[in-house]
């Protein structure tokens, strides 16, 4: 009994210390680029740091940005706006700003 006691202590002290992760904190959002009608300008123009600062003004908090895929080669020779570059903007919006980032065409894959 004299030994079980001390290893209960050090058991018990060491699983209180220990913190489970934070919970998730945000939310993937995605936007289907098209050539000129997005929210922050033409898609040939359209870098990471043209939509991040578009999101500043809007002030939609995220964690991080990503520009996936590539504009496909005669884009320029388009003139529907409407047409899609095959590129998403993928953005992991915090939560708190979801429903702004819907707002402004962002969808949710769940």
């Amino acid at each position: 009994m004299k030994r079980i006691l001390p290893v209960l202590t050090v058991a018990l002290t060491m699983t209180a210390c220990f913190k489970d992760p934070p919970p998730s904190i945000s939310k993937p959002m995605f936007y289907y680029e098209t050539l000129c009608n997005n929210p922050w300008g033409p898609a040939l123009t359209t870098k990471q740091d043209t939509v991040a600062a578009w999101l500043s003004r809007h002030n939609i908090r995220y964690e991080y940005l990503s520009i996936q895929g590539e504009i496909f080669s005669s884009a320029v020779n388009v003139t529907k706006c409407d047409t899609l570059t095959n590129r998403q903007i993928v953005v992991a919006v915090l939560y708190a700003d979801t429903s702004k980032a819907a707002a402004t065409g962002f969808k949710s894959p769940y």
